[in-house]
């Protein structure tokens, strides 16, 4: 069973994979090469200027490379190719869907056929339709034609510029090239080992016992440390072990001694009586919409933001600055002006909280000329 699915799995994967091959292009492509998508022919893959074809196969497929994705989306645009696995998996389905429910339209067709062919004016107002049509969907593949076309001549010109660029490019690598690192001195062990090689005849015995005795008094000398530089033996501290800990089985108690009490939460003290009426003063905030415009010029305020901490406000008291007031929570006013510049009313919000403490704040509301 596994098996099986795997196989169906695999036929529909392959199904949706496009062919692609290249050949020698028929006219008016002769002489160059042209890439096959599942039979069909599109030049678009390889084309060069003047809307020729590369006789060399590298070029073409460089080309086809760069170009695949963007030439099938505007194929697919157009309506000259489709994508294989959405022709597999949804159209596929679909057409099923639609010739199952066309038993069902039936009628409806065949009573439009016979309209057709007896009715002028229907006739004449279908073909009117089919005509505009078939009028937008050339307009619409000529569009698309267009545009690619602009993007093989973008995609022409960039060619140009890497060909350009190619030269210039192999002189600064051969340029960045690094020199060869220099020969790194030999030790005494590695003399040694060179004067064992060479020293391979009779005659070179007395020179090879001469450069052994070098060498070792060398290798001696780098590898005895002077005495000024001597080790010195690191101070071994003691470290006392830590208590063991002890469990009193589900249940674990820990005793503070006279000494090491828990530290206590600090209280928060005020600095003074005054910051401390500071802080449990009212807030007053404002809210106002709109805030600018032209007479005459309808505002609503909102008071019912504004808090008083361990209180609450029990009045509202507003002055608009043009002579009206109010004591409602989210009041409305509207504010004239009959002068050419710009004027501005300062708007005051006093509240009162349960304690009888009080608070002002302000906001601007601007009336502009027309």
């Amino acid at each position: 069973m596994k098996k099986a699915a795997i196989l169906c799995l695999l036929a529909i994967f392959l199904s949706g994979c496009a062919t692609y091959r290249f050949k020698q292009g028929l006219a008016p492509y002769s002489g160059g090469y042209v890439v096959v998508r599942d039979g069909t022919v599109i030049p678009e893959y390889t084309f060069g200027k003047d809307k020729t074809v590369p006789a060399d196969l590298k070029l073409a497929e460089e080309r086809f490379r760069r170009r695949k994705e963007m030439v099938e989306y505007y194929y697919e645009k157009m309506g000259t190719v489709s994508n294989r696995v959405k022709e597999t998996l949804v159209d596929y389905p679909v057409n099923m869907g639609k010739l199952v429910t066309g038993i069902f339209r039936l009628p409806f067709i065949a009573r439009s056929e016979y309209k057709y062919e007896h009715d002028p004016k229907y006739r004449e107002m279908i073909d009117k339709k089919e005509e505009e049509r078939q009028a937008k969907e050339r307009e619409r593949v000529k569009k698309y034609q267009a545009w690619l076309d602009e993007y093989i001549q973008k995609d022409l010109e960039l060619e140009d510029r890497l060909t350009e660029l190619k030269p210039k490019l192999k002189e600064a690598a051969a340029a960045a090239t690094p020199e060869k690192p220099p020969v790194a001195q030999e030790s005494p062990l590695q003399q040694l080992a060179s004067a064992e090689v060479t020293a391979a005849s009779p005659e070179g015995a007395a020179e090879k016992k001469e450069a052994v005795e070098t060498a070792l008094e060398e290798a001696e000398k780098a590898e005895t440390p002077p005495a000024a530089e001597a080790a010195v033996e690191p101070v071994k501290q003691e470290v006392k072990p830590a208590p063991a800990k002890k469990s009193g089985g589900l249940f674990k108690w820990k005793v503070f001694s006279k000494k090491e009490k828990p530290a206590q939460k600090e209280k928060k003290i005020y600095p003074d009586e005054e910051g401390r009426a500071r802080l449990l003063e009212p807030k007053v905030l404002i809210l106002a919409r709109p805030v600018r415009g032209v007479s005459p010029l309808k505002v609503r305020f909102w008071g019912t933001k504004s808090y008083s901490p361990g209180a609450r406000i029990v009045d509202y008291s507003w002055d608009f600055g043009d002579g009206d007031t109010s004591s409602l929570a989210n009041p409305r006013n509207t504010f004239y002006s009959a002068s050419f510049e710009p004027r501005k009313f300062t708007v005051n919000l006093t509240v009162t909280d349960s304690r009888g403490k009080t608070a002002t704040s302000s906001i601007d509301i601007v009336i502009l000329n027309k």
